[in-house]
């Protein structure tokens, strides 16, 4: 049975970057660990969510937020590098 990689992405709705980021993100997770995990994604406006945002301590957009698998991860602000954004999630398979 697969695990669950489950994020939270926080953002503001007006961020345009954020298609484009979610569509290599998906590609990417699927590519390497699609043998092993399976992705669960939410994307949820800051405004319109603001109590989960406050409960997981968001303070900016856009925020990452790793539940499953441990440890629990965040990542803040530009999410343009998306090798540096599946570091700091913890979730670099090692070579």
């Amino acid at each position: 049975m697969k695990e669950k990689i489950v994020l939270l992405l926080f953002i503001n709705k007006n961020t345009p970057q954020i298609p484009k980021f979610l569509e290599d993100f998906r590609r990417i997770i699927d590519e390497r660990y699609g043998d092993e995990y399976e992705l669960d994604l939410q994307v949820l406006d800051i405004l319109d969510n603001w109590e989960q945002a406050k409960a997981v301590d968001v303070k900016v957009t856009p925020t990452l937020f790793k539940s499953n698998p441990m440890p629990i991860a965040k990542v803040t602000g530009d999410l343009a590098d998306i090798e540096k954004v599946i570091v700091l999630l913890g979730l670099k398979k090692p070579l």
